[in-house]
């Protein structure tokens, strides 16, 4: 079950409502994301393996010099 925005932003912690409304339209651009990664990973990748794992081994091939 996804967070709501509401509760994405209460967990960056006490900041001014003039920041909180600047923060708002990327802390929203960012749940987007992590939702659609998450889907991604529950279609793709089998039970056994965890997304930080799928990431870590992704970075370790891209970063791999040749």
């Amino acid at each position: 079950m996804p967070l709501s925005l509401d509760a994405r932003m209460q967990m960056i912690g006490p900041i001014s409502q003039d920041h909180a409304e600047a923060a708002r339209p990327t802390v929203g651009a960012w749940a987007v994301r992590a939702e659609n990664l998450a889907a991604f990973c529950n279609r793709t990748l089998s039970p056994e393996t965890s997304p930080i794992t799928a990431f870590v081994s992704s970075e370790v091939l891209w970063r791999k010099p040749s």
